[in-house]
């Protein structure tokens, strides 16, 4: 299970209508996507997402906020430990593995001389169009690369939702 919690009521991040008045849709897109079981369809409603800011293909999002990861402000999102004391385990802040997952694959694909925005857009392409780099299934390389590829999704997403 998950716990969201912000240190007070008046804290900026829970002044949740403040916050998305304006931004209802990539929230909508955001929640949706979130929830799928299935990962390709997951990347796909959060590259959605980065496509709406500014309806385009998301790639200049990317571009314009990929540096600003490492410093970004998520909020805490804590699992809750199990009930049960033999399944008792510490809570783990879930924004602070998703960083840290994220910006290992942003270093990754970097020091592999990748273009992080281009490859992004090149898995979104092959899920949507299926004319190059087709992704069929849930096996096989190319879904490890869009499940080692989520977190960073996943944060940029955010990002889209609270910034536009």
């Amino acid at each position: 299970m998950l716990q969201l919690r912000y240190g007070t009521y008046k804290d900026p991040l829970a002044l949740f209508s403040r916050r998305f008045t304006a931004r209802t849709e990539p929230l909508a897109l955001y929640a949706m996507a979130i929830r799928h079981v299935d990962l390709l369809a997951e990347y796909m409603g959060l590259y959605r997402v980065l496509e709406a800011p500014r309806s385009s293909n998301g790639m200049d999002f990317i571009i314009d906020h990929l540096d600003s990861l490492e410093e970004y402000d998520f909020g805490k999102l804590l699992t809750i430990p199990a009930f049960l004391p033999e399944h008792a385990e510490e809570p783990v802040e879930v924004f602070s593995v998703l960083k840290e997952r994220a910006l290992g694959r942003v270093e990754a694909l970097t020091t592999a001389g990748i273009d992080t925005a281009k490859h992004l857009y090149a898995i979104r392409n092959g899920l949507a169009h299926g004319k190059k780099d087709l992704i069929l299934n849930d096996f096989g390389n190319a879904v490890d690369a869009v499940a080692a590829d989520l977190p960073l999704l996943k944060l940029l997403a955010r990002i889209a939702v609270e910034q536009g």
